[in-house]
Protein backbone atom coordinates (compact mmCIF):
# COMPACT_ATOMS: atom_id res chain seq x y z
CA UNK A 1 0.00 0.00 0.00
CA UNK A 2 1.40 3.30 -0.98
CA UNK A 3 -0.52 5.64 1.93
CA UNK A 4 -2.44 4.40 4.39
CA UNK A 5 -5.10 6.59 6.15
CA UNK A 6 -5.57 6.30 9.74
CA UNK A 7 -8.82 7.90 9.34
CA UNK A 8 -9.98 5.05 7.81
CA UNK A 9 -8.38 2.99 10.44
CA UNK A 10 -10.62 4.02 12.42
CA UNK A 11 -13.38 4.34 10.64
CA UNK A 12 -13.14 0.46 9.81
CA UNK A 13 -12.15 -0.29 13.24
CA UNK A 14 -8.97 -1.38 12.43
CA UNK A 15 -7.66 -0.12 15.15
CA UNK A 16 -9.54 -2.24 17.55
CA UNK A 17 -7.97 -5.60 15.57
CA UNK A 18 -4.26 -3.85 16.38
CA UNK A 19 -5.40 -3.48 20.35
CA UNK A 20 -6.34 -7.23 20.18
CA UNK A 21 -2.96 -8.46 18.35
CA UNK A 22 -1.73 -6.16 20.84
CA UNK A 23 -2.84 -7.43 23.77
CA UNK A 24 -2.20 -11.24 22.94
CA UNK A 25 1.50 -10.61 22.45
CA UNK A 26 4.43 -12.33 24.61
CA UNK A 27 6.95 -9.47 24.15
CA UNK A 28 6.23 -5.82 24.85
CA UNK A 29 8.34 -5.10 21.22
CA UNK A 30 5.66 -7.04 19.33
CA UNK A 31 3.05 -5.74 21.48
CA UNK A 32 4.06 -2.20 20.35
CA UNK A 33 4.42 -3.09 17.15
CA UNK A 34 0.87 -4.22 16.22
CA UNK A 35 -0.37 -1.58 18.52
CA UNK A 36 1.15 0.50 15.25
CA UNK A 37 0.71 -2.45 12.39
CA UNK A 38 0.18 -0.88 9.03
CA UNK A 39 -0.40 -2.35 5.68
CA UNK A 40 2.79 -3.32 4.14
CA UNK A 41 3.79 -1.39 0.71
CA UNK A 42 5.30 -4.78 -0.98
CA UNK A 43 3.31 -7.63 -2.47
CA UNK A 44 5.85 -10.61 -1.80
CA UNK A 45 6.29 -9.23 1.50
CA UNK A 46 2.48 -9.64 2.24
CA UNK A 47 2.75 -13.00 0.50
CA UNK A 48 5.53 -13.75 2.82
CA UNK A 49 3.95 -13.37 5.70
CA UNK A 50 0.36 -14.45 5.31
CA UNK A 51 2.47 -17.41 4.74
CA UNK A 52 3.99 -17.68 7.59
CA UNK A 53 0.53 -17.42 9.70
CA UNK A 54 -0.88 -20.11 7.63
CA UNK A 55 2.29 -22.60 8.19
CA UNK A 56 2.19 -21.96 12.03
CA UNK A 57 -2.02 -22.06 11.74
CA UNK A 58 -1.55 -25.31 9.77
CA UNK A 59 0.87 -26.70 12.88
CA UNK A 60 -1.69 -25.90 15.55
CA UNK A 61 -4.26 -27.64 13.85
CA UNK A 62 -2.85 -30.43 12.99
CA UNK A 63 -2.16 -30.83 17.03
CA UNK A 64 1.31 -30.76 16.43
CA UNK A 65 4.16 -30.26 19.37
CA UNK A 66 4.88 -26.49 18.35
CA UNK A 67 7.43 -25.55 21.29
CA UNK A 68 5.46 -23.16 23.95
CA UNK A 69 5.50 -19.43 23.79
CA UNK A 70 7.59 -19.61 27.32
CA UNK A 71 10.21 -17.05 26.99
CA UNK A 72 11.15 -12.97 27.48
CA UNK A 73 12.79 -10.94 24.99
CA UNK A 74 16.35 -10.32 25.30
CA UNK A 75 16.98 -6.65 24.63
CA UNK A 76 17.81 -5.19 28.30
CA UNK A 77 20.64 -8.57 28.22
CA UNK A 78 22.16 -7.92 24.97
CA UNK A 79 22.68 -4.15 26.06
CA UNK A 80 24.52 -5.49 28.79
CA UNK A 81 26.84 -7.91 26.60
CA UNK A 82 27.58 -5.08 24.49
CA UNK A 83 29.68 -3.69 27.25
CA UNK A 84 32.37 -5.56 28.52
CA UNK A 85 32.17 -4.89 32.39
CA UNK A 86 28.67 -5.54 32.74
CA UNK A 87 27.23 -8.38 34.63
CA UNK A 88 23.86 -10.45 33.86
CA UNK A 89 22.18 -10.83 36.75
CA UNK A 90 19.50 -13.96 37.69
CA UNK A 91 16.82 -12.92 35.71
CA UNK A 92 18.71 -12.12 32.68
CA UNK A 93 20.83 -14.80 32.66
CA UNK A 94 17.20 -17.31 33.30
CA UNK A 95 15.81 -15.36 29.71
CA UNK A 96 19.30 -16.18 27.73
CA UNK A 97 18.54 -19.81 29.08
CA UNK A 98 15.04 -19.74 28.16
CA UNK A 99 15.80 -18.19 25.04
CA UNK A 100 18.46 -21.21 23.75
CA UNK A 101 15.86 -23.52 24.74
CA UNK A 102 13.44 -22.16 22.78
CA UNK A 103 15.70 -21.44 19.79
CA UNK A 104 16.64 -25.23 20.02
CA UNK A 105 13.38 -26.94 20.20
CA UNK A 106 12.03 -25.03 17.11
CA UNK A 107 15.42 -26.47 15.35
CA UNK A 108 14.00 -30.09 16.74
CA UNK A 109 10.79 -29.35 15.90
CA UNK A 110 11.58 -28.52 12.14
CA UNK A 111 14.06 -31.46 12.04
CA UNK A 112 11.46 -33.87 12.77
CA UNK A 113 8.83 -31.83 10.11
CA UNK A 114 11.20 -31.56 7.57
CA UNK A 115 9.02 -32.10 4.63
CA UNK A 116 6.61 -29.21 5.31
CA UNK A 117 6.63 -26.05 6.60
CA UNK A 118 9.90 -24.78 4.90
CA UNK A 119 8.98 -20.97 4.96
CA UNK A 120 8.35 -21.03 8.77
CA UNK A 121 11.74 -22.41 9.18
CA UNK A 122 13.16 -19.77 7.20
CA UNK A 123 12.97 -17.63 10.12
CA UNK A 124 15.92 -19.97 11.81
CA UNK A 125 18.37 -19.17 8.66
CA UNK A 126 20.75 -16.87 10.81
CA UNK A 127 20.89 -19.12 14.55
CA UNK A 128 22.31 -22.58 14.65
CA UNK A 129 21.57 -25.22 17.17
CA UNK A 130 23.63 -25.54 19.90
CA UNK A 131 23.67 -26.61 23.49
CA UNK A 132 26.60 -24.66 24.54
CA UNK A 133 24.39 -21.53 26.33
CA UNK A 134 22.20 -24.16 28.20
CA UNK A 135 25.56 -26.40 29.15
CA UNK A 136 27.31 -23.23 30.54
CA UNK A 137 23.74 -22.00 32.11
CA UNK A 138 23.16 -25.43 34.25
CA UNK A 139 26.65 -25.74 35.39
CA UNK A 140 25.57 -22.42 37.54
CA UNK A 141 22.03 -23.40 38.17
CA UNK A 142 19.80 -25.67 38.96
CA UNK A 143 16.70 -27.00 37.91
CA UNK A 144 14.52 -24.66 40.26
CA UNK A 145 16.86 -21.71 38.67
CA UNK A 146 18.79 -21.11 41.72
CA UNK A 147 23.40 -20.58 42.01
CA UNK A 148 23.99 -24.43 42.66
CA UNK A 149 26.28 -25.50 45.79
CA UNK A 150 28.92 -26.61 43.31
CA UNK A 151 28.97 -23.66 41.14
CA UNK A 152 32.21 -23.00 42.62
CA UNK A 153 34.55 -24.54 45.04
CA UNK A 154 34.98 -21.08 47.06
CA UNK A 155 30.56 -20.91 47.05
CA UNK A 156 30.51 -24.42 48.54
CA UNK A 157 32.79 -23.65 51.68
CA UNK A 158 31.02 -20.45 52.12
CA UNK A 159 27.66 -22.08 51.98
CA UNK A 160 28.79 -24.98 54.17
CA UNK A 161 29.94 -22.76 56.58
CA UNK A 162 26.63 -20.63 56.12
CA UNK A 163 24.77 -23.84 57.00
CA UNK A 164 27.11 -25.08 59.72
CA UNK A 165 26.69 -21.26 61.31
CA UNK A 166 23.00 -21.44 61.33
CA UNK A 167 22.75 -24.50 62.85
CA UNK A 168 24.57 -23.63 65.99
CA UNK A 169 23.45 -20.34 65.97
CA UNK A 170 19.44 -22.05 65.98
CA UNK A 171 20.86 -23.98 68.91
CA UNK A 172 21.74 -21.16 70.89
CA UNK A 173 18.50 -19.36 70.83
CA UNK A 174 16.76 -22.95 71.29
CA UNK A 175 18.80 -22.70 74.60
CA UNK A 176 17.97 -19.08 75.27
CA UNK A 177 14.23 -19.14 74.80
CA UNK A 178 13.78 -22.70 77.11
CA UNK A 179 16.05 -20.78 79.52
CA UNK A 180 13.94 -17.43 79.24
CA UNK A 181 10.72 -19.71 79.52
CA UNK A 182 11.63 -21.53 82.49
CA UNK A 183 12.19 -17.91 83.91
CA UNK A 184 8.86 -16.38 82.96
CA UNK A 185 10.61 -13.82 80.82
CA UNK A 186 8.72 -13.79 77.58
CA UNK A 187 5.61 -13.23 76.07
CA UNK A 188 3.20 -15.50 74.77
CA UNK A 189 4.61 -14.73 71.46
CA UNK A 190 8.22 -15.83 72.38
CA UNK A 191 10.60 -14.77 69.38
CA UNK A 192 10.30 -12.39 66.21
CA UNK A 193 12.59 -11.51 63.15
CA UNK A 194 14.63 -8.59 63.02
CA UNK A 195 17.26 -7.74 60.46
CA UNK A 196 16.80 -11.53 59.69
CA UNK A 197 17.80 -12.32 63.02
CA UNK A 198 15.73 -14.40 65.49
CA UNK A 199 15.22 -12.38 68.47
CA UNK A 200 13.51 -12.95 72.00
CA UNK A 201 10.64 -11.38 72.75
CA UNK A 202 11.05 -10.69 76.71
CA UNK A 203 8.41 -8.86 78.39
CA UNK A 204 10.12 -5.26 79.66
CA UNK A 205 10.04 -5.72 82.98
CA UNK A 206 12.47 -8.42 82.56
CA UNK A 207 14.38 -7.03 79.91
CA UNK A 208 17.99 -6.26 82.43
CA UNK A 209 17.63 -9.95 83.23
CA UNK A 210 18.33 -11.31 79.43
CA UNK A 211 21.53 -10.94 78.26
CA UNK A 212 22.12 -9.76 74.76
CA UNK A 213 21.67 -7.02 72.73
CA UNK A 214 18.50 -4.74 72.43
CA UNK A 215 17.71 -4.45 68.21
CA UNK A 216 13.87 -2.86 69.27
CA UNK A 217 10.95 -2.83 71.21
CA UNK A 218 6.62 -3.08 70.24
CA UNK A 219 5.04 -0.14 69.67
CA UNK A 220 3.36 0.25 72.87
CA UNK A 221 6.89 -0.21 74.56
CA UNK A 222 5.78 -3.29 76.67
CA UNK A 223 7.65 -6.02 74.81
CA UNK A 224 12.10 -5.71 74.20
CA UNK A 225 13.48 -7.87 71.14
CA UNK A 226 17.05 -9.09 72.38
CA UNK A 227 19.45 -11.15 70.60
CA UNK A 228 20.85 -13.51 72.96
CA UNK A 229 24.23 -12.68 73.65
CA UNK A 230 25.47 -16.11 72.61
CA UNK A 231 24.51 -15.77 69.00
CA UNK A 232 26.16 -12.14 68.35
CA UNK A 233 29.24 -13.38 67.18
CA UNK A 234 28.10 -15.48 65.30
CA UNK A 235 25.71 -13.36 63.76
CA UNK A 236 27.94 -10.97 63.01
CA UNK A 237 30.31 -13.87 60.94
CA UNK A 238 26.96 -15.18 59.17
CA UNK A 239 26.20 -11.58 57.99
CA UNK A 240 29.98 -11.86 56.59
CA UNK A 241 29.72 -14.76 55.09
CA UNK A 242 26.24 -14.04 53.29
CA UNK A 243 27.92 -11.53 52.47
CA UNK A 244 31.00 -13.47 50.69
CA UNK A 245 28.39 -15.87 49.17
CA UNK A 246 26.78 -12.51 47.21
CA UNK A 247 30.28 -11.70 46.23
CA UNK A 248 31.25 -15.02 44.62
CA UNK A 249 27.92 -15.34 43.04
CA UNK A 250 28.49 -11.87 41.09
CA UNK A 251 32.42 -13.49 40.40
CA UNK A 252 30.62 -16.50 38.82
CA UNK A 253 27.65 -14.52 37.09
CA UNK A 254 30.54 -12.37 35.51
CA UNK A 255 32.45 -15.46 34.58
CA UNK A 256 29.31 -16.74 32.59
CA UNK A 257 28.55 -13.69 31.44
CA UNK A 258 31.47 -13.11 29.57
CA UNK A 259 31.14 -16.63 28.29
CA UNK A 260 27.70 -15.48 27.08
CA UNK A 261 29.12 -12.68 25.21
CA UNK A 262 31.47 -15.15 23.06
CA UNK A 263 27.66 -15.79 21.68
CA UNK A 264 26.58 -12.08 21.36
CA UNK A 265 25.52 -12.41 17.63
CA UNK A 266 23.49 -15.47 17.86
CA UNK A 267 21.80 -14.49 21.27
CA UNK A 268 21.12 -11.28 18.92
CA UNK A 269 19.42 -12.96 16.46
CA UNK A 270 17.62 -15.18 19.11
CA UNK A 271 16.00 -11.75 20.18
CA UNK A 272 14.71 -11.51 16.27
CA UNK A 273 13.53 -14.84 16.63
CA UNK A 274 11.68 -14.52 19.40
CA UNK A 275 9.97 -11.24 18.35
CA UNK A 276 9.33 -12.66 14.66
CA UNK A 277 7.76 -15.74 15.87
CA UNK A 278 5.47 -13.78 18.88
CA UNK A 279 4.18 -11.98 16.11
CA UNK A 280 3.44 -14.85 13.72
CA UNK A 281 1.65 -16.36 16.45
CA UNK A 282 -0.27 -13.40 17.68
CA UNK A 283 -1.59 -13.54 14.33
CA UNK A 284 -2.68 -16.86 14.54
CA UNK A 285 -4.09 -15.90 17.93
CA UNK A 286 -6.20 -13.42 16.19
CA UNK A 287 -7.36 -16.20 13.31
CA UNK A 288 -8.59 -18.65 15.90
CA UNK A 289 -10.81 -16.08 17.59
CA UNK A 290 -12.28 -14.66 14.17
CA UNK A 291 -11.96 -17.62 12.14
CA UNK A 292 -9.19 -16.37 9.68
CA UNK A 293 -7.29 -18.07 7.05
CA UNK A 294 -5.52 -17.31 4.41
CA UNK A 295 -7.32 -16.48 0.99
CA UNK A 296 -6.42 -16.80 -2.27
CA UNK A 297 -3.99 -14.16 -3.65
CA UNK A 298 -4.38 -11.80 -6.73
CA UNK A 299 -1.35 -9.86 -7.06
CA UNK A 300 -2.70 -9.50 -11.46
CA UNK A 301 -5.26 -7.25 -10.74
CA UNK A 302 -7.31 -5.50 -8.25
CA UNK A 303 -10.09 -8.47 -8.68
CA UNK A 304 -11.72 -9.46 -5.65
CA UNK A 305 -13.73 -12.28 -4.32
CA UNK A 306 -15.06 -12.46 -0.83
CA UNK A 307 -17.22 -15.27 -0.02
CA UNK A 308 -18.73 -16.22 3.72
CA UNK A 309 -16.93 -13.07 4.77
CA UNK A 310 -17.43 -11.78 8.64
CA UNK A 311 -17.32 -8.44 10.17
CA UNK A 312 -14.38 -9.46 12.74
CA UNK A 313 -15.61 -6.93 15.25
CA UNK A 314 -18.94 -7.86 14.69
CA UNK A 315 -18.56 -11.63 14.68
CA UNK A 316 -16.60 -10.97 17.93
CA UNK A 317 -19.56 -9.03 19.72
CA UNK A 318 -21.89 -11.49 18.69
CA UNK A 319 -20.39 -14.53 19.61
CA UNK A 320 -20.11 -12.65 23.00
CA UNK A 321 -23.86 -12.29 23.30
CA UNK A 322 -24.47 -16.06 21.84
CA UNK A 323 -26.15 -14.30 18.60
CA UNK A 324 -25.43 -15.57 15.04
CA UNK A 325 -23.18 -13.39 12.64
CA UNK A 326 -24.23 -14.07 9.42
CA UNK A 327 -21.88 -14.27 6.43
CA UNK A 328 -21.75 -11.88 3.29
CA UNK A 329 -20.41 -12.65 -0.38
CA UNK A 330 -19.62 -10.10 -2.95
CA UNK A 331 -17.37 -9.44 -5.80
CA UNK A 332 -15.90 -6.33 -7.25
CA UNK A 333 -13.94 -6.78 -10.13
CA UNK A 334 -12.79 -5.15 -13.26
CA UNK A 335 -15.79 -4.92 -15.26
CA UNK A 336 -18.31 -4.18 -11.93
CA UNK A 337 -16.04 -2.14 -9.75
CA UNK A 338 -18.21 -0.11 -7.89
CA UNK A 339 -20.84 -1.75 -5.39
CA UNK A 340 -23.32 0.81 -4.79
CA UNK A 341 -26.02 0.13 -2.21
CA UNK A 342 -29.44 1.33 -1.50
CA UNK A 343 -32.17 0.57 0.79
CA UNK A 344 -33.65 1.19 4.38
CA UNK A 345 -31.65 2.25 7.36
CA UNK A 346 -30.20 -0.28 9.43
CA UNK A 347 -30.47 -2.89 6.72
CA UNK A 348 -27.20 -3.79 6.97
CA UNK A 349 -25.48 -1.36 3.85
CA UNK A 350 -22.77 -0.25 6.01
CA UNK A 351 -21.98 -2.97 7.65
CA UNK A 352 -20.62 -4.72 4.46
CA UNK A 353 -18.78 -1.50 3.32
CA UNK A 354 -16.73 -1.99 6.48
CA UNK A 355 -16.54 -5.69 5.64
CA UNK A 356 -15.00 -5.29 2.59
CA UNK A 357 -12.72 -2.44 4.01
CA UNK A 358 -11.35 -3.91 7.33
CA UNK A 359 -10.84 -7.21 5.40
CA UNK A 360 -8.80 -5.67 2.63
CA UNK A 361 -6.98 -3.88 5.48
CA UNK A 362 -6.25 -7.14 7.43
CA UNK A 363 -5.26 -8.55 4.19
CA UNK A 364 -2.53 -6.19 3.22
CA UNK A 365 -1.29 -6.30 6.74
CA UNK A 366 -0.43 -10.25 6.13
CA UNK A 367 -3.32 -10.87 8.93
CA UNK A 368 -5.69 -14.12 8.04
CA UNK A 369 -8.93 -12.94 7.27
CA UNK A 370 -12.46 -14.50 8.21
CA UNK A 371 -13.98 -15.50 4.89
CA UNK A 372 -14.10 -18.96 3.25
CA UNK A 373 -10.32 -19.95 1.48
CA UNK A 374 -12.14 -20.09 -1.98
CA UNK A 375 -12.09 -16.28 -1.70
CA UNK A 376 -9.59 -14.43 -3.64
CA UNK A 377 -8.43 -10.44 -3.11
CA UNK A 378 -6.31 -8.31 -4.66
CA UNK A 379 -4.20 -5.16 -3.88
CA UNK A 380 -5.20 -2.01 -3.61
CA UNK A 381 -2.23 0.97 -3.78
CA UNK A 382 -5.12 3.18 -1.50
CA UNK A 383 -8.07 2.05 0.90
CA UNK A 384 -10.25 5.16 1.99
CA UNK A 385 -13.26 5.61 3.51
CA UNK A 386 -15.96 8.17 4.35
CA UNK A 387 -17.73 6.89 6.93
CA UNK A 388 -20.26 8.37 9.32
CA UNK A 389 -21.21 12.27 10.64
CA UNK A 390 -17.46 13.43 11.31
CA UNK A 391 -18.60 16.74 12.25
CA UNK A 392 -15.51 18.19 13.89
CA UNK A 393 -16.59 20.71 16.65
CA UNK A 394 -12.26 21.70 17.52
CA UNK A 395 -12.20 22.61 13.41
CA UNK A 396 -15.70 24.54 13.23
CA UNK A 397 -16.60 21.93 10.62
CA UNK A 398 -19.78 21.24 9.64
CA UNK A 399 -20.92 17.09 8.49
CA UNK A 400 -20.60 18.46 4.64
CA UNK A 401 -17.57 21.20 4.79
CA UNK A 402 -15.48 17.77 6.33
CA UNK A 403 -16.88 15.41 4.26
CA UNK A 404 -16.09 18.14 0.58
CA UNK A 405 -12.69 18.70 2.30
CA UNK A 406 -12.55 14.27 2.63
CA UNK A 407 -13.56 14.29 -1.10
CA UNK A 408 -10.99 16.87 -2.22
CA UNK A 409 -8.53 14.83 -0.38
CA UNK A 410 -9.89 11.49 -2.37
CA UNK A 411 -9.77 12.79 -5.51
CA UNK A 412 -5.31 12.98 -5.33
CA UNK A 413 -5.67 9.57 -5.17
CA UNK A 414 -7.73 8.45 -7.90
CA UNK A 415 -6.14 5.35 -9.84
CA UNK A 416 -7.14 1.76 -10.95
CA UNK A 417 -5.37 0.54 -7.60
CA UNK A 418 -7.84 2.73 -5.22
CA UNK A 419 -10.48 1.39 -3.35
CA UNK A 420 -13.16 3.77 -2.05
CA UNK A 421 -15.61 2.93 0.97
CA UNK A 422 -18.15 5.89 1.00
CA UNK A 423 -20.92 5.50 3.54
CA UNK A 424 -24.37 7.76 2.87
CA UNK A 425 -22.39 9.34 -0.46
CA UNK A 426 -23.09 12.85 -0.59
CA UNK A 427 -25.40 13.83 2.45
CA UNK A 428 -24.82 16.14 5.02
CA UNK A 429 -25.97 19.40 2.84
CA UNK A 430 -28.83 20.24 0.63
CA UNK A 431 -29.99 16.95 -1.49
CA UNK A 432 -29.91 18.64 -4.39
CA UNK A 433 -26.48 20.03 -3.86
CA UNK A 434 -25.60 17.08 -2.54
CA UNK A 435 -26.78 15.02 -4.83
CA UNK A 436 -25.05 17.02 -7.83
CA UNK A 437 -21.71 16.84 -5.94
CA UNK A 438 -21.98 13.37 -5.33
CA UNK A 439 -22.69 12.75 -9.06
CA UNK A 440 -19.38 14.32 -9.92
CA UNK A 441 -17.56 12.97 -7.87
CA UNK A 442 -19.04 9.39 -8.65
CA UNK A 443 -18.62 10.08 -12.60
CA UNK A 444 -14.85 11.26 -11.67
CA UNK A 445 -13.89 7.62 -9.41
CA UNK A 446 -15.64 5.79 -12.60
CA UNK A 447 -13.81 7.10 -15.11
CA UNK A 448 -10.52 6.96 -13.04
CA UNK A 449 -10.85 3.23 -13.22
CA UNK A 450 -11.25 3.30 -8.92
CA UNK A 451 -12.95 0.31 -6.94
CA UNK A 452 -15.40 1.18 -4.57
CA UNK A 453 -18.77 0.43 -2.16
CA UNK A 454 -20.74 2.92 -1.71
CA UNK A 455 -24.07 3.38 0.08
CA UNK A 456 -26.46 5.95 -0.50
CA UNK A 457 -30.09 6.88 -0.73
CA UNK A 458 -29.58 9.65 -3.76
CA UNK A 459 -31.72 8.12 -6.72
CA UNK A 460 -29.47 9.91 -9.27
CA UNK A 461 -26.06 7.70 -8.13
CA UNK A 462 -28.20 4.63 -8.53
CA UNK A 463 -29.71 5.77 -12.21
CA UNK A 464 -25.92 6.47 -12.66
CA UNK A 465 -24.59 3.92 -11.77
CA UNK A 466 -27.39 1.49 -13.78
CA UNK A 467 -26.40 3.38 -16.82
CA UNK A 468 -22.55 2.14 -16.16
CA UNK A 469 -23.80 -0.95 -15.60
CA UNK A 470 -25.74 -1.04 -19.02
CA UNK A 471 -22.56 0.33 -21.22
Amino acid sequence: MRFFDEKTAIDLEFDLIRKILSDAAVTQTVSDRLLNLQPYRNQEEIEHRLNLAHELQLIRNRGLQFPRMEFEELNKEIRLLQINASVLELEGIVKVLDASRFINELFQFFKENNTDYFILKGILENAYYTKDIEKAIEKVLDKRLQVKDNASEELYQIRQSIHSGKKQINRNFDKAIKFARSKGYIDDISENVIDNRRVLTVVSTYKRQVEGSILGSSKTGSLTYIEPKENQALNRELDQLIDDERKEIRRIFAELTNYLRQHLDLIENYQTILCTIDEINTKVVLAKKIGGVKPQINFKNQDSFLKDAFHPILFLKNKEAQLKTIPQTFELKSDSRLLVISGPNAGGKSITLKTMGLLQIMFQSALLVPLSTKSRMGFFDYVLSDIGDNQSIENQLSTYSYRLQRMNFFLGKTSPKTLFLLDEFGTGSDPELGGALAEVFFETIYDEGCFGVITTHYSNIKLKAASYLRQ
